[in-house]
């Protein structure tokens, strides 16, 4: 009897256990999403556990359009393939800065030329336990489509690596997303309404569609002296159309960056905001390039248990008076 017992006990373990694997098995052929692990993205880190934060506050100087194309070296349209692990670059004076390289697979060149994947330079990251959040850069994420406005410095300046990467022009001013279908005009996924990084949360959730779009007429946005409107819209066909105007009357200048830098070092000095030893030394640095830390050398930093507690409680006084 106490076999017997045992045995049947034994199978209705089984049995619950093939219920459960079934069950399993049944729900991500329903849901397969819900074993996708989220995307990655160049903000990652921020909000792990034991984490020290650093945060950088930062203006954007606001350009015109017709400025953020000319002053590009690439205007590409194509998704973000791969997020890489952030690295800490260290300056060649005093400094240093963390940065996440992004690799962008290119299906459409609208200014310049490229590789079909290219490399883009995000500022901020996680380095060995310490967080660095730069609030003006936008985020970046895995998977997801862009329009990015893209400049190669053409120089070390003791900040920039060696290397063939891109930087964003104008930060969010130089990316922009496609519309979801239902948030957009009635077009095709071959011509996609896109908006501003800074605007496309709030177009995406819109249930209507947009009512109306830019007319990029390259007059009318040689005229503009201020900085794009984030509600405008317009389509790839549109700035392909536009852009390609643009590169028969302003061609691509890769030393745009080298030689607007050193007018401004020259103007500092005759204006005195800049010695003449300070322009030399600044100049000098032109052709020095900083180096990317390995990481065994990156010291880890772990909070302070004390600063921790500190801000413990100044959360909990700003939760109460909320």
């Amino acid at each position: 009897m106490t076999m017997l017992k045992y045995k049947r006990r034994g199978l209705v373990f089984l049995c619950a256990l093939l219920f459960l694997f079934i069950f399993f098995v049944g729900y991500i052929i329903l849901h397969p999403k819900a074993m996708e692990a989220a995307p990655r993205s160049t903000k990652d880190g921020g909000d792990m556990p034991g984490v020290e934060k650093m945060v950088c506050f930062g203006d954007i100087v606001p350009l015109p359009f017709s400025e953020l194309a000319e002053t590009s070296t690439l205007v590409a349209y194509g998704k973000v393939t791969r997020i890489c692990d952030p690295a800490l670059v260290e300056w060649v004076s005093e400094g240093s800065c963390h940065i996440t390289d992004v690799e962008f697979s290119v299906s459409d060149i609208l200014r310049g030329e490229s590789e079909k994947t290219v490399t883009v330079r995000t500022l901020g990251g996680l380095v060995n336990g310490l967080y660095a959040e730069y609030t003006d850069v936008p985020e970046l994420i895995e998977g997801q489509t862009y329009l990015l406005f893209l400049y190669q410095p053409g120089m070390g300046g003791g900040m920039n690596t060696e290397g063939d990467y891109y930087y964003l022009r104008g930060l969010s001013q130089g990316v922009y997303l496609p519309l979801p279908k239902e948030a957009s005009l009635a077009r095709s996924r071959e011509d996609p309404v896109l908006v501003n990084y800074e605007a496309y949360p709030a177009y995406a959730a819109k249930s209507t569609p947009l009512a109306e779009e830019l007319s990029l007429s390259l007059s009318d946005l040689e005229k503009q002296t201020d900085s794009l409107p984030q509600e405008v819209s317009f389509s790839l066909s549109q700035l392909q159309n536009w852009c390609g105007d643009l590169n028969q009357q302003c061609p691509v200048d890769p030393d745009y960056f080298r030689r607007t830098t050193l007018e401004n070092y020259r103007f500092n000095v005759a204006n005195d905001m800049m010695t003449q030893e300070e322009c030399d030394r600044y100049t000098a640095q032109l052709d020095q390039y900083a180096r990317i830390v390995p990481p065994e050398e990156v010291v880890t930093v772990t909070p302070d248990p004390e600063v921790e507690q500190q801000k413990e409680a100044l959360r909990k006084i700003a939760e109460e008076l909320q």
